[in-house]
């Protein structure tokens, strides 16, 4: 699969190129706005929609954090569902307000709306902290390491997402099978 991240010299219309200086050492990334930057995307054969945890004005604080709770073999889509209504309800126990995103794939998203203000290794920190304890108080459930062996009828809750430069699947995207 080839995934498509920095602009080439195709001129697109409704895609632009946002300013390099955002994300210094790393090419210019891309901004698809509107219709016609769909239309443009479809025509050039793009399938996933992916964003990073920030909007365009700034890439050094992430503005949302995302727990991608990602289903191991044989857990049913119940336990995946009444996952996120766990993390739901233990973000909200620590005044984080958090909504529920489809993944597209086979778990859910979890996000947490941010104010602009950490950095994201202290917003990744935090999040491997929430991670780490959920899997430390629901053993039988979650799991904070990654890889599919690790998770074999547990959830893998994903705190990577929230890692600087790190993306997540848009909502209504289309996913690559």
């Amino acid at each position: 699969m080839f995934f498509q991240k920095h602009a080439d010299t195709k001129k697109l219309p409704g895609v632009r190129q946002l300013d390099p200086a955002l994300y210094a050492g790393h090419p210019a990334l891309l901004e698809v706005s509107g219709k016609d930057g769909i239309l443009s995307a479809a025509q050039w054969n793009l399938i996933e929609f992916h964003t990073l945890n920030n909007g365009a004005k700034s890439l050094q604080k992430p503005d949302r954090m995302i727990f991608d709770l990602d289903p191991g073999e044989g857990v049913a889509w119940a336990k995946v569902r009444d996952a996120a209504s766990l993390v739901h309800a233990f973000l909200q126990e620590l005044g984080l307000p958090s909504f529920l995103k489809t993944s597209g794939g086979k778990g859910l998203h979890v996000v947490v709306p941010l104010r602009a203000v950490h950095d994201w290794e202290t917003v990744k920190a935090f999040s491997q902290a929430v991670v780490i304890h959920l899997a430390q108080i629901i053993p039988n459930r979650f799991v904070a390491k990654r890889g599919p062996k690790n998770r074999v009828g547990k959830i893998f809750i994903d705190y990577l997402r929230n890692g600087m430069g790190a993306t997540t699947g848009c909502a209504w995207s289309a996913r690559a099978a």
